[in-house]
This record gives structure tokens, C-alpha cells and sequence, in this order.
């Protein structure tokens, strides 16, 4: 594991990208002030909003600032921007509709005391408005090639109370350390939305890397309350991210059986939907993805070069059940 970086007196740098995040915003910061424990940063970054939020802003003491961008570079180039630099041990990123429970950066901070051979940490995020309900035990990804919120719609009584491993965690409340995240390159920013918290989990755990799952770190979550949870944009963009996870990931064995799953299974999906919302988005970003594989085909080469795990043991981090996609299940490992 790489030597965590020891200039900055705060454990963590938060980076919250904001995008016309209305009163969404505000309540997250809130929840900051809140917390049990302090010894963090914040970087707030507006991705060019139109809206008031920022301006209207009101921070709570000078470890938090602003940083403005002159154009909406998406959640991966703003949390890339919001992280550079960073002389934290750790790196969080929270979307400004996640709101933790005072005692979630100390759960998390103890989590990784206790655990160092672990360089992500992964929150558990519940419904704001039925937090008796998960959104997300951590991510998982599957043979099919398509990643899941663990546990959605699951009652959080049936959450594991330990520490855990899974996948990877939710870029809506993820932490990575600080050395780690700079060392593969962050985000991927030709992502922009959706998927690169996939991604990013997937090529840290090829390098070796795994993700601690804490049960006790609890963060309320709305979810795309920026572009809207059925939008057209939130299709295309996972969509069309969806097929770059694959290609620039999965070692060839794997690939082989993961892209015809992958293809089929979705080709059914738009056909079984095609009547549905966001039915020609989901079908422009699927087309998209494909005529971006050459792009991403490069990519690869780097990250399997540079793999320090087997198919073998990539294939045993994996979903190979259709119940897990279908019911969203749990899906972790004990320690």
C-alpha cells in the first residue's frame, strides 16, 4: 500500500460538486457542521450553476471553501478538480443531496484506523425520505457487466452490523485515500456522470485494492435530485459509461464471457422497455458507448498492464447470479 500523505493537519478534504443543487446544498453543509467529529475540509465545487445555491451559500468557519469553474465539467472532472492537491489522508466525495448523521465521518474514521490495508471506505446510504430503507449497502458489479446499489429498497434492520468488504462504494459518499486516488488518476472525467464511481472501484481493486464496507456510517440520500432521477440525461450517460467500465476493466478471460452477456442482456432490456421513459436515451447512449470502444480499448491497455490480481481472483469479487441484478441483493464478503 502507498505511504499516506501526513502535511495537512485535517484527516480528510470532502469535495461536494454542486450543480444548481437548490436548498440541497445547504442542508448537506448543515449536516457537516453537525458532525461529531471535525478534523476534516470541505471543498465546495460549482460546476458553472445557474441557480443561487452557492452565492446564497452560508459556511460554517473557514475550513470550508469554494472553488468556481467556468463550465459544468461533470461529477468526475469537479470531484478531480475539488480534490487536487490534497494533503489529507483521505479523500471523500459527498453529493450535495447526501446528507450523513452526525456520527458518520467518525464511523468511518475509526473504520480506517482499525482497518489500514483497506484504501475505500464505503457508506451506507439510506432513503431521505424512507431511511428505514437502503439506497446502497456499497456497489456491486456483475458477470453481466452491470453494477447495483447492494440492498436497495432492503430494510436497513437487515443490514450486517460488522465490517465488511464489497466492491466498491458510492460516489455519492465515498472515500478513497488520498494517495491511492491520486496514484490511478482519479475519476475518470470522460465519464462526466454516472458510473464513474463503477469504474473507479473496478480499477483499484485490479491494482489490488479493496473497499471496507461500514455498517455504522450512515448518510440520508435523494438521489439525482440535480437532473432528475428518470431523465434523459441520466440515461444516456449511464448507459453509454456502462460499456467503458467493461472494456477499460475486466481481463480478457473474463471479457470474453462478460461483453456477450452484456450485449444480450441489454439489447433485451431496451427491446422489453421500449415503450418506456427514456427509452430513446437509454438507446443513443447504449449506441454511443459502443462507437466510443476504440477510445477505450487504449485505455485498457494501461490498466491491464498494470493489474496485479487474476481473473481467478477479480471473478470471486464478482455477481454471477441474475437474482442479484434483478433484487438488487446484498452483496459483500466477511473480513
Amino acid at each position: 500500500m502507498l505511504e499516506p500523505h501526513s502535511q495537512n493537519p485535517y484527516w480528510a478534504r470532502l469535495v461536494i460538486v454542486a450543480y444548481n443543487s437548490g436548498n440541497d446544498l445547504q442542508t448537506c453543509i448543515d449536516s457537516l457542521s453537525a458532525q461529531v467529529f471535525q478534523n476534516f475540509e470541505v471543498v465546495i465545487v460549482d460546476n458553472a450553476s445557474s441557480d443561487a445555491a452557492v452565492e446564497e451559500l452560508s459556511l460554517p468557519n473557514d475550513r470550508y471553501r469554494i472553488l468556481r469553474l467556468d463550465e459544468n465539467i461533470g461529477f468526475a472532472g469537479g470531484s478531480n478538480c475539488g480534490a487536487d492537491k490534497a494533503q489529507t489522508e483521505w479523500i471523500i466525495t459527498l453529493n450535495p443531496d447526501s446528507w450523513p448523521k452526525d456520527n458518520w465521518l467518525e464511523e468511518l474514521y475509526i473504520a480506517s484506523q482499525e482497518n489500514p490495508n483497506f484504501s475505500m471506505l464505503s457508506s451506507t446510504i439510506v432513503q431521505n425520505n424512507t431511511p428505514e430503507y437502503l439506497d446502497s449497502f456499497g456497489d456491486f458489479f456483475s458477470i453481466f457487466g452491470v453494477a447495483r446499489n447492494a440492498g436497495r429498497n432492503t430494510h436497513i434492520k437487515k443490514c450486517p452490523s460488522y465490517l465488511c468488504e464489497t466492491f466498491s462504494p458510492s460516489g455519492a459518499a465515498a472515500a478513497y485515500r488520498t494517495v491511492t486516488f491520486e496514484a490511478y488518476g482519479g475519476y475518470d472525467t470522460d465519464f462526466f456522470c454516472y458510473m464513474e464511481d463503477i469504474d473507479l472501484g473496478y480499477r483499484l481493486r485490479m491494482m489490488g485494492e479493496r473497499c471496507l464496507q461500514c455498517p455504522k456510517a450512515i448518510v440520508h440520500h435523494i438521489g439525482s435530485s440535480s437532473v432528475g432521477k428518470f431523465s434523459d440525461f441520466k440515461f444516456y450517460h449511464s448507459y453509454k459509461n456502462n460499456f467503458a467500465v467493461i472494456l477499460k476493466n475486466t481481463p480478457f478471460l473474463l471479457l470474453c464471457l462478460m461483453v456477450p452477456l452484456f450485449l444480450s442482456s441489454q439489447l433485451w432490456w431496451l427491446f422489453r422497455n421500449r415503450k418506456n421513459v427514456g427509452h430513446a436515451a437509454r438507446k443513443k447512449g447504449m449506441k454511443e458507448g459502443l462507437r466510443l470502444s476504440c477510445r477505450n480499448f487504449r485505455k485498457r491497455r494501461v490498466i491491464q498492464k498494470n493489474k496485479v490480481i487474476s481473473s481467478f481472483t477479480l471473478a470471486k469479487c464478482l455477481s454471477w447470479s441474475s437474482k442479484d441484478l434483478k433484487a438488487s441483493n446484498f452483496f459483500y464478503w466477511p473480513l
